[in-house]
């Protein structure tokens, strides 16, 4: 089950009237070092002003993905939303 930040359950309902399926979560805590001479990554906190992320990169400006699906006519259909 997605493990959900903010606010309570987010889950998309459906698509085309059938049911997601949750897939899968990426976490908001994938940090990499950043290269000498690389710009600064901002970070963009749900509520205050952007501020600078010095000497780290944050996968997806350290925002969690969730990733919802639903087989539609033999064809698989996924939906990638993150939560700010």
């Amino acid at each position: 089950m997605p493990v959900w930040t903010w606010y309570g359950e987010e889950t998309p309902v459906s698509y085309n009237g059938q049911p997601f399926i949750f897939l899968l979560q990426i976490t908001d805590d994938w940090n990499f070092t950043t290269a000498e001479g690389a710009p600064e990554q901002y970070c963009y906190p749900f509520l205050g002003d952007s501020y600078p992320h010095p000497g780290m990169y944050q996968l997806f400006s350290g925002l969690p993905l969730f990733f919802f699906g639903v087989v539609e006519g033999g064809r698989y259909q996924v939906y990638v939303i993150n939560q700010k």
